[in-house]
């Protein structure tokens, strides 16, 4: 179970509830990146960077918004209990995964969220 939690903090970028609907002209409309921290820290500008990158690859605009609060789990449940549609992502941090380890109820479950991507490694040197 550690190891899974573990592997999810690597992979921060994670989407809520099911796999996007597979339809060939997807995406066919703005995409919501939810970031459960305050504008201006670090989860916010790694989003900002990467969404502008990948706006451009997929023609359609992300829209960035910030859902601070409880240590992540306000905007982390936003995005879980979102539709299953693929629209909605979560840029997430290791405190997202580790919430439901620290906390004690939490309103969401760890299965509603599935990692996809990481958005940055860290270089070791």
């Amino acid at each position: 179970m550690i190891g899974r939690l573990l592997l999810a903090a690597v992979s921060v970028l994670v989407y809520a509830v099911s796999a996007p609907v597979a339809r060939a002209e997807l995406p066919e409309r703005p995409i919501r990146w939810i970031v459960p921290f305050g504008s201006g820290g670090a989860s916010d500008l790694i989003a900002r960077v990467v969404a502008e990158v990948v706006c451009k690859g997929l023609g359609q605009p992300i829209m960035i918004e910030n859902r601070p609060g409880a240590g992540a789990v306000i905007g982390t449940t936003a995005v879980a209990k979102s539709a299953g549609d693929g629209y909605t992502f979560l840029i997430g941090a290791s405190g997202v995964v580790t919430n439901s380890l620290l906390l004690k109820s939490i309103p969401y479950a760890d299965s509603e969220l599935v990692p996809i991507a990481a958005k940055a490694k860290m270089s070791e040197q």
